[in-house]
């Protein structure tokens, strides 16, 4: 009970939560931060006692088909969008790793789901790859979902397809295979 009683008012999160709790970010810091998203990395803040004592520098490491795959999309003619809520840094150094050119960061989760009908309402077929809860909204908005085996049940559950192995390669092989099967219709 003593351990409810205490009060130990540290916090663990990105600026705005610093910022909104009045911890003060110092120059050093802030430069620091944003240093790591340039290189692809999340900075992540710790406080203890209103005072920053910490930061640590977070990443998702990026596939190594990444950008392969996405040179075969866009030779497919399928126009590749990162939609994240990473910050604008972060996704933009991803993007230019994998060479995507159109960014959309700092979305949440519903915000996935309106891009989708954004692009959904200018006519365009919407394919959405994701593996997480917060890409579930926009894999059940889009044309066509589809969901990395190794990710979440409910990503999994939103999907209309769900690709086995851990292996962005088979968006392609997948596209390729439902373009195929509706040749092999219509000449039928």
């Amino acid at each position: 009970s003593f351990l409810r009683e205490a009060a130990y008012p540290q916090q663990v999160g990105n600026r705005n939560l610093m910022v909104e709790n009045g911890i003060d970010i110092s120059t050093e810091v802030e430069n620091f931060v944003v240093e790591l998203e340039q290189t692809a990395q999340t900075g992540i803040l710790v406080s203890y006692d209103d005072i920053l004592i910490g930061v640590l520098g977070v990443a998702d490491p990026l596939k190594r088909e990444a950008s392969v795959v996405i040179e075969g999309l866009q030779k497919m003619g399928v126009i590749p969008v990162m939609v994240t809520g990473d910050n604008w840094r972060t996704a933009r150094a991803v993007a230019k790793e994998v060479g995507i050119q159109d960014v959309r960061a700092e979305v949440m989760p519903a915000g996935k789901a309106e891009i989708v009908r954004s692009f959904q309402k200018d006519g365009s077929i919407v394919a959405m790859v994701g593996d997480g809860i917060n890409d579930s909204p926009a894999l059940a908005a889009a044309d066509v979902g589809m969901a990395i085996g190794a990710g979440t049940d409910v990503a999994i559950e939103a999907a209309n397809f769900v690709l086995m192995r851990n292996n962005l390669e088979d968006v392609i092989t997948a596209i390729h295979l439902s373009r195929k099967t509706f040749s092999r219709i219509r000449l039928n």
